[in-house]
C-alpha cells in the first residue's frame, strides 16, 4: 500500500493559517481532499495523513472530523500547545479520537533551539508515547537532537523532500533518569 505520508488541507476562512497570506497566491485558497484525490489516483496512492498547517487544536480538530468522514485518510498529525500547564492532558484528549497518530509543535517559529531538549518536555513525551502518537520534527536535525536526550518514542521528520520514520527504544531520558 502506498501512503501520502504529509499532506495540508485548509479553509481560509478558520482564520488561524497566519502565514497563509495573499502574498503566496498559489496556494492562497481553499484546499480540501477533492483537490487532491485525482493526483492520488494518479499516482496509485491508496491513502494519506493530514498534517496540521497551523498551531491551534481547533485545526486539530477540523482535520480529525476530516478523516472521520474519508476512507482515503489513514490518520493526521496534529497540534497541541506542549507549553501549556495542561499539556498531557491536553495530550489525552486528543488521543481519544481514533485517527490521531501524531502531534508536531511549529519548531521552525520557536526561537530556542533547545525548546525540544527542555527538562518540561519530558513528561508530555511520555504522555505521547504511552497513547501510541508519533513525534513529528520538522527536520532530521531536530528529531537527532531530541534523541540525544530521549529514547523516546516513535519519531517522525522530513528531509530533502521524503519522510523518513524512526522507532526510538524506551521512554526516558538517555541519562537515565526519569525525565
Amino acid at each position: 500500500m502506498r501512503i501520502d505520508a504529509h499532506h495540508h488541507l485548509w479553509a481560509l476562512a478558520r482564520g488561524d493559517y497566519g502565514w497563509l497570506t495573499p502574498a503566496l497566491a498559489p496556494i492562497y485558497r481553499d484546499f480540501d481532499l477533492s483537490d487532491f484525490k485525482p493526483l492520488l489516483a494518479a499516482s496509485r496512492i491508496e491513502g494519506t495523513i493530514l498534517v496540521q498547517a497551523a498551531p491551534t487544536e481547533a485545526e486539530t480538530l477540523f482535520l480529525l472530523d476530516i478523516a472521520e468522514g474519508a476512507e482515503l485518510v489513514r490518520g493526521v498529525v496534529g497540534w497541541t500547545d506542549f507549553d501549556a500547564a495542561d499539556a498531557a492532558a491536553r495530550i489525552e484528549t486528543l488521543a481519544a479520537r481514533e485517527l490521531l497518530v501524531g502531534l508536531r509543535p511549529m519548531v521552525q517559529d520557536i526561537a530556542d533551539e533547545d525548546w525540544l531538549l527542555r527538562p518540561a518536555l519530558a513528561p508530555l513525551l511520555t504522555a505521547m508515547a504511552k497513547q501510541r502518537l508519533v513525534f513529528d520534527a520538522r527536520s532530521l536535525c531536530q528529531a537527532v537532537s531530541c534523541d540525544r536526550r530521549y529514547r523516546a518514542m516513535e519519531a517522525a521528520y522530513c528531509g530533502a523532500g521524503a519522510a523518513f520514520q524512526c522507532r526510538l527504544q524506551a521512554v526516558r531520558p538517555r541519562d537515565g533518569s526519569e525525565g
